[in-house]
């Protein structure tokens, strides 16, 4: 959807002024990468929010390939639709797991609780019926 270029002062390339460093952008500079889904709320990132689209934010260090260091991190917008679909459905799939476990251990729970119930009034009725154990 876009995409930002900042310096390693935390200067934003296209417009040349310095703006709040993120999180993750403080995070990329030190080297990492750092993608984030459907949290954008950065103080420059005004125009992705109000497209109301699932975004997924990336936040990519350009490194010097002699030394290492960071020379620029670029942050970039990827409109994460199919992104969204997968998480709903594996959301979906857990709850579905989560529901076909809990209603099998509360069936067997309840076999076993009424299994022993049954054995209690079978000893109760033995032991009226049965002169032996009667005292």
């Amino acid at each position: 959807m876009s995409f930002k270029l900042w310096r390693p002062d935390g200067t934003k390339e296209e417009i040349g002024r310095k703006l709040p460093i993120s999180e993750g952008l403080q995070t990329a500079l030190t080297g990492k990468m750092v993608a984030e889904y459907d949290n954008v709320d950065d103080v420059e990132s005004e125009s992705e929010r109000e497209s109301g689209m699932p975004l997924l934010e990336v936040y990519n260090p350009v490194l010097q390939p002699w030394s290492g260091d960071v020379v620029a991190v670029l942050e970039f917008y990827e409109i994460a639709t199919d992104f969204q679909h997968s998480l709903n459905h594996a959301r979906l799939q857990c709850w579905i797991v989560v529901l076909a476990f809990t209603m099998t251990f509360f069936a067997i729970l309840s076999a076993l609780v009424f299994k022993g119930s049954r054995m209690i009034d079978d000893q109760r009725e033995a032991s009226t019926t049965c002169p032996a154990f009667s005292r």
